[in-house]
This record gives C-alpha cells, sequence and structure tokens, in this order.
C-alpha cells in the first residue's frame, strides 16, 4: 500500500535540560560528541503543512553553523493571496 506519513519530531530540538529533547539548538546530539542530527526529527511538533521547505530551511541554517558561517539577515518579501482564496478550490 501507499502511504502519506511523514516521520518528524522523533528527536525533539530544545535545552539540555529538557528530558524529551535529543539535539540542542545546533543539531547536537545531548550527550555524543561530534553527532548531529538535520532532518524534520529535530522538529518538537509536526508542522500543518508540507515538511520539504522547512526542512531544507533548517537544514540550510544548520549547516551554515556548522561551517562556522554567520546567520543570514532576516529579508523581507511580498505575499501574495489570491482575491477568493477562502471559496475557490486549490
Amino acid at each position: 500500500g501507499e502511504s502519506a506519513y511523514h516521520p518528524a519530531g522523533t528527536c525533539k530540538m530544545g535545552p539540555n535540560s529538557d528530558p524529551n529533547a535529543v539535539v540542542d539548538g545546533d543539531g547536537r546530539v545531548h550527550g555524543l560528541d561530534g553527532l548531529r542530527v538535520i532532518d524534520a526529527s529535530i522538529m518538537p511538533s509536526i508542522v500543518s503543512g508540507n515538511l520539504n521547505a522547512p526542512t531544507i530551511m533548517m537544514a540550510e541554517k544548520l549547516a551554515d553553523r556548522v561551517r562556522g558561517l554567520p546567520c543570514q539577515p532576516a529579508a523581507e518579501a511580498a505575499v501574495w493571496i489570491h482575491p477568493n482564496w477562502a471559496t475557490s478550490q486549490r
């Protein structure tokens, strides 16, 4: 059969003081040196939409941290909303 199941949240990101957290904010596994987890499993809870874009965003951000690069500056982007978004089929 087919499945639309997308595993996420199995290696929760959080502080070392959280007994349920597996990795810190840089993806480093608590208690293990040299091991990082950088995928959808570090999301504390599953997102309401597709996992692809947030996973790519996290991977890019944490890859920069692994490489010692500074965080990218925040950027503003215009958002377009279809005038009939509430009533039209997507």
